[in-house]
């Protein structure tokens, strides 16, 4: 739990200095990224439990390649992955997850992996 708060610490200082715009994932973590995206979207149509998305997701993230040469772009791409898991766990246990920002984070990794936005 630490990792993942100084991970995203660290994520909203680097947003805060970024002065480009747009963003390239490693390949590694594209796929991931498609993972995450599918388990979310299976999640909101009714095809998986929040418990099966949870857990996939959280295994996303462990996969999630920290060491890439483009590493603002994968650290924010881990952030939101986080954000997702978060909202995930906290909809898993009392059914208090926003699904309109898991919507949003599910979005934005999107956009980082080139697929397509959800409405």
């Amino acid at each position: 739990m630490k990792k993942k708060i100084v991970t995203l610490m660290l994520a909203f200082i680097i947003i805060l200095s970024l002065t480009a715009c747009g963003s390239k994932l490693s390949d590694s973590n594209t796929r991931i990224a498609e993972s995450v995206v599918n388990a979310v979207d299976n999640y909101l149509d009714g095809y998986i439990s929040v418990n099966t998305a949870y857990n996939t997701v959280c295994s996303a993230y462990e996969s999630i390649d920290k060491t890439e040469d483009n590493d603002t772009d994968n650290m924010l791409f881990s952030t939101d992955v986080v954000l997702i898991e978060s909202e995930l766990g906290r909809q898993q246990i009392n059914g208090s997850g926003d699904i309109d920002y898991i919507i949003e984070k599910r979005n934005d990794i999107a956009k980082k992996a080139g697929l397509k936005k959800r409405r």
